[in-house]
């Protein structure tokens, strides 16, 4: 399997993201809402503490610029953040983004299908 269990479309995509081609909330994978509904419980349980990095601020944008590697992650965080307004991540998929790239099988561990 390639990078981490991920399809070759997947790491693409990836690529397209941290290159800015492809907007980090297009065509989230299940990972990737996996992810930002995890971000979302943490943000909820943080108490009195705020989150530093990834942030919707300049000084989060700056920060990102000093990382040696882009990080996919960090932009889809980012993303995230700073998309305006504070829906959940169900809400958000309900209304505006359907389309869930279904994982891998390799990433869900099932072996490829065979070829014709």
């Amino acid at each position: 399997a390639p990078h981490g269990g991920r399809s070759q479309r997947d790491n693409a995509r990836r690529r397209d993201v941290i290159a800015g081609r492809v907007h980090a909330l297009e065509a989230l994978t299940a990972d990737d809402v996996a992810l930002l509904r995890e971000s979302d419980e943490e943000l909820s349980r943080r108490g009195g503490y705020r989150r530093i990095f990834p942030n919707d601020d300049s000084a989060s944008r700056s920060q990102a610029e000093c990382f040696e590697v882009a990080r996919y992650h960090n932009r889809l965080l980012m993303a995230w953040i700073s998309r305006g307004n504070s829906l959940s991540v169900s809400d958000y998929l309900a209304g505006h983004h359907r389309n869930i790239i279904p994982p891998s099988p390799a990433a869900a561990g099932e072996p490829p299908a065979a070829q014709p």
